[in-house]
């Protein structure tokens, strides 16, 4: 049989073997893929993780994760190997460098994503490379015996028309679970779990252990997300055409023992802590020994932004010290530091957003938003920040300087959100993951039907491939467009061919592979 493992042929398997083993490792061990290399902490901290964190010993759960990942990729390349007619000496050492190299390679990837890297995933994996090398010494013949064997009967099994029936019924039940997926995901992007029972904070936590160093001049909050042209004038000084929307208003011109809500929606911000002092003659000042707290929770504005989903916060301030961490509590709608409905903070010289929604959490960061070198200086800043249809937008003095966040969730997120923990964080990789289960099944039955067509799709099959490619990917993101009111994207258009096309690349390697063989 010509595709059976015989001495001395090149088998079609070999490389198709190889190549899948390879993915699946990078696949595995690169996940979620959201790498950083130009996060300057990520970037200075590269060198100190790789002299610390590569001697850190690993749990036994990965370490059988790594073995069970690497002992393929092992078998993979010896069959590679074998095939190209390598004696056994040179196969061993082409299989203990592979395997240290690509492990290293992992690992050092892994300082980006970012992970810790181990050295002991380095010695664990080039010794599961060896086991796969001794695997295919034991089993490998049988294995592919076998595997040749089913495969050639079930090409007489298949063909065209079932094939076309299962990609026509596959994409269309993908689509039509899409739909609810897609609902889900913009449930949690809305700000409906925030908590009533929280008060309004300024300069600290309750607790008192987050404290931050600096003046507030004053604070206003709207329950809806003021536009481009609102906010040049807010930038201005002229909150006349917001006044409406406002649910709180507070002036910190004069010392005070307590400041009063001009709105008269939410309670006094009173002093917390030390008594401020007059004589200090800082507006608003706060710091380690005080702070300003409502006296009851703010119940109307949680539950107006509950409703709406939207806010803007308006403020300026000015910080005393350019060091400060916590991050330090500026304003806060809280209830202690791992609680919050938002948070906004100083991290060193950034500004530190957190926002509490499904996907975020009660603490709100992960993600959050970072803006660098808010608080370069001591001098006052005024501040915009806004969230609408699940994107947080900062602007900075004006409208020319602003930084956002999206928070959507993405399909992935959603899904992986009901079986994992912490997808919030790594919202890409489980976005690649789930157009991953989406369009390689179609892929994997495009490219049985282009194997098994044999010329009978010979006048349309340009037209017919070209469909099966792009057609699915265009349906499902006209439905996310046409749910979401977003614009439509080419990365998801992009991702979505590419993992159409995957299967179709590996068949057309097989098939060379099968007819190198032959000759």
């Amino acid at each position: 049989m010509a595709n059976t493992l015989d001495k001395g042929s090149v088998n079609p398997w070999a490389d198709l073997t190889f190549v899948l083993s390879l993915l699946v490792v990078l696949s595995a061990t690169l996940f979620p893929y959201d790498f950083c290399f130009n996060d300057r902490d990520v970037c200075a901290a590269t060198v100190g993780q790789v002299n610390s964190e590569f001697t850190a010993l690993d749990t036994v759960g990965n370490l059988l994760i790594n073995l069970l990942l690497f002992i393929p990729f092992g078998f993979g390349l010896t069959f590679l190997m074998q095939q190209k007619k390598w004696e056994k000496p040179g196969t061993i050492a082409v299989i203990m460098v592979a395997g240290f190299s690509l492990s290293s390679l992992v690992e050092l990837l892994q300082v980006f994503l970012p992970r810790e890297p181990s050295l002991v995933d380095i010695l664990a994996n080039s010794v599961s490379t060896f086991f796969g090398y001794l695997c295919f010494l034991w089993w490998g013949r049988n294995i592919f015996n076998y595997v040749a064997i089913v495969a050639g009967m079930s090409q007489r099994w298949l063909s065209i028309r079932p094939l076309m029936v299962a990609f026509i019924g596959y994409a269309g039940l993908a689509l039509l679970l899409s739909i609810p997926l897609q609902q889900l995901t913009e449930q949690k992007a809305q700000l409906k779990n925030w908590d009533p029972a929280y008060p309004l904070l300024v300069g600290n936590e309750q607790t008192g252990d987050r404290p931050w160093h600096g003046q507030v001049f004053e604070l206003f909050i709207a329950d809806r997300a003021i536009s481009k042209e609102e906010i040049s004038r807010v930038m201005q000084g002229d909150l006349a055409e917001i006044e409406d929307s406002l649910l709180a208003s507070y002036q910190l011109a004069d010392y005070r023992q307590s400041y009063q809500d001009q709105t008269g929606h939410l309670p006094d911000l009173a002093w917390r802590g030390a008594p401020g002092d007059p004589q200090d003659g800082a507006v608003g000042l706060v710091g380690s020994d005080r702070w300003l707290e409502t006296a009851a929770p703010v119940v109307d504005l949680t539950q107006r932004v509950r409703q709406s989903s939207e806010f803007t916060l308006i403020t300026t301030v000015a910080t005393a010290d350019t060091q400060q961490v916590g991050p330090a509590r500026i304003v806060s709608l809280s209830w202690d530091p791992y609680h919050r409905n938002f948070t906004m903070g100083q991290e060193e010289t950034d500004l530190i957003f957190r926002l509490r929604t499904p996907l975020t959490g009660d603490n709100g960061m992960n993600p959050q938003l970072v803006v660098p070198n808010v608080f370069a200086d001591t001098k006052p800043h005024r501040l915009v920040i806004t969230y609408n249809e699940s994107t947080l937008w900062l602007y900075l003095d004006g409208i020319q300087y602003s930084h956002s966040l999206d928070l959507s969730p993405m399909l992935g997120a959603t899904l992986f959100s009901y079986l994992l923990r912490d997808v919030a964080h790594h919202r890409t990789g489980y976005q690649i993951l789930y157009y991953a289960l989406f369009f390689m099944p179609l892929g994997t039955l495009l490219a049985l039907i282009i194997a098994t067509s044999r010329g009978q799709l010979s006048r349309f099959y340009g037209l017919g491939i070209l469909s099966g490619l792009f057609i699915p990917s265009l349906l499902l993101e006209a439905v996310l467009v046409g749910m979401s009111g977003r614009d439509i994207s080419l990365e998801n258009l992009f991702l979505g061919v590419v993992m159409t096309t995957g299967p179709i690349l590996l068949l057309k390697i097989h098939t060379a592979a099968r007819l190198r063989s032959n000759n």
